[in-house]
């Protein structure tokens, strides 16, 4: 398997807590009436779901206060590919222990709108480094969870 750089170091129960917003992701769906679900087949796969036939990688985030308009999200430049259709974000509220569904963006949506960083850039004043090339956008350009059912496929 190919190890994939962590754009923040990643916390001791980063699975687990990856895994919680994968389950409040897919209760979202759920609770938005969206019914055609599957989860992904293989251990590697590069997605986590399909959704009415779209494949969706699901990113958590792990913070103190869950999404908000300005924060960003981000997904590294190796972990997109043409196996997947969409990027689901699902923040983890360290303080409150919950989870919340920011939004979802399409593929090729996230290439056209997001900033792309490149590895060694810094932000911050210099307090913080990208680890890998990332594509980085606001949660405000993120969409409902619902909007899966509309997105159309590139092919």
């Amino acid at each position: 398997m190919r190890e994939v750089p962590n754009i923040f170091n990643p916390e001791h129960d980063s699975r687990e807590i990856g895994c919680l917003g994968e389950e409040e992701f897919l209760v979202q769906c759920l609770r938005s009436g969206i019914k055609n679900i599957t989860l992904s087949n293989g251990q590697y796969s590069n997605w986590d779901f399909i959704i009415e036939g779209k494949k969706v990688d699901v990113k958590t985030i792990i913070n103190g206060q869950g999404p908000v308009e300005n924060y960003y999200v981000n997904v590294s430049s190796c972990q997109v590919s043409l196996d997947q259709d969409a990027f689901a974000f699902v923040f983890h509220d360290r303080t409150k222990n919950e989870f919340k569904v920011a939004g979802v963006i399409g593929r090729d949506t996230l290439l056209k709108a997001a900033f792309h960083r490149k590895k060694g850039e810094e932000e911050r004043n210099g307090k913080f480094r990208y680890r890998c090339d990332t594509f980085v956008l606001k949660v405000k350009d993120l969409m409902p969870v619902e909007s899966l059912v509309g997105l159309k496929i590139s092919g």
